[in-house]
């Protein structure tokens, strides 16, 4: 009997305290389209709106859900109470201040999102959140550094647009099960670490519009299973590896534009025969343009513009592009500003079904050429 009275009493104990730690977020944050209207005493807090309780344990909260719905405010630390919640969403709302510390008492975390919002302050230590599997943080205005304590059970870590600063922390190695790492947008140093080449499992590492610098990120090239690469707009220099396309086969979308390249494009390229967009725009390439890019039949966008690229001679200039005429695939293509010259070929007639947008520059001839379908 009195077991059962325990018992008992901890389900009401964990009933009466994640209602109450609901109730305490919604009253320090504004509802003005009254999306939290369910949230009152003529129903059971486990069917209020974005709610939803655990199986195993009835009484206690095991997901948040509130994305989308215009709620204003700070997210309150009483949600650290919620200590059987596995998901938490507040993504696509107005909320502002600093990420409750509470939030990394959650060990039963597992989905984490407060994208587009507001939030300042730094990103919080959530060490003990041992079972963290998506973190998504994008759109913000936090700042700081990156912590080095993430827990190593991530497998996406999206912090883009943000205004972080330092380095990458070679910690992420310990993360072994990473698959996406976004930190594009923001203000970060350095260099990718070495220490990624443990991160066997990266499928996407977008870096673009950050303060990178240093030569070529030879690391990536340990990463086959990458399809989507970018460190565009950075200040990256030096040659691109002759290996490129060789050692990332799985490509579909590389953007290397906005650096300081140089040196000739790799053909290797062309071995990444699944690229859908390739953009080496904004360096200070030069060489020919390999005929063989033709063989990415997949490629849907090539930006090639403001680089010093050129032909052996004047009749090769555009040799190349008699055989994009044959592309199915092709819709954006551009070359402006490069040191081409000669004549652009009458086959690329053939590309106006399906061209959106073709801007083609000689030395002493600029040619703007709209298709829009």
């Amino acid at each position: 009997m009195a077991c059962c009275a325990h018992i008992a009493m901890c389900l009401f104990s964990g009933n009466y305290t994640d209602r109450l730690s609901l109730l305490e977020f919604k009253r320090t944050i504004s509802d003005p389209n009254e999306a939290l209207i369910s949230w009152n005493d003529s129903t059971n807090f486990c069917s209020w709106e974005g709610v939803l309780c655990s199986v195993k344990h009835p009484h206690r909260v095991s997901s948040l859900n509130l994305t989308n719905k215009y709620l204003i405010g700070q997210i309150s630390p009483s949600l650290g109470n919620l200590t059987f919640l596995k998901v938490l969403i507040l993504s696509g709302n107005s909320f502002f201040g600093e990420i409750p510390e509470y939030i990394g008492h959650l060990h039963h975390l597992q989905i984490l999102k407060l994208n587009d919002n507001t939030l300042q302050g730094g990103v919080p230590s959530l060490a003990n959140c041992s079972k963290l599997k998506e973190l998504w943080l994008s759109k913000n205005q936090l700042a700081g550094q990156i912590p080095a304590d993430l827990p190593n059970s991530l497998q996406k870590v999206i912090l883009a647009a943000n205004n972080l600063t330092g380095t990458i922390p070679a910690s992420f190695a310990n993360i072994t099960m990473l698959k996406n790492f976004t930190c594009m947008n923001n203000n970060i140093e350095g260099n990718i670490p070495n220490e990624f080449a443990s991160l066997s499992g990266l499928q996407q590492l977008q870096l673009g519009n950050n303060k990178l610098s240093g030569g070529f990120p030879q690391i990536v090239l340990n990463l086959s299973k990458l399809v989507v690469f970018s460190v565009a707009s950075n200040s990256l220099s030096g040659y691109l590896p002759a290996n490129l396309g060789i050692s990332l086969p799985n490509l579909k979308y590389m953007s290397l534009g906005g650096n300081f390249f140089h040196g000739h494009i790799p053909p290797s390229i062309t071995n990444a025969s699944e690229l859908i967009i390739l953009d080496m725009s904004r360096n200070k390439l030069t060489g020919v343009i390999p005929s063989s890019i033709i063989k990415l039949h997949k490629l849907y966008a090539l930006s090639l513009e403001f680089n010093k690229l050129q032909a052996r001679n004047k009749k090769q200039d555009w040799k190349f592009m008699d055989s994009l005429a044959n592309s199915t695939e092709l819709q954006v293509f551009t070359v402006l500003s490069n040191h081409l010259e000669g004549n652009v070929p009458n086959s690329l007639a053939n590309l106006s079904s399906q061209l959106r947008f073709l801007y083609t520059c000689r030395k002493t001839n600029c040619q703007e050429i709209f298709f829009l379908v």
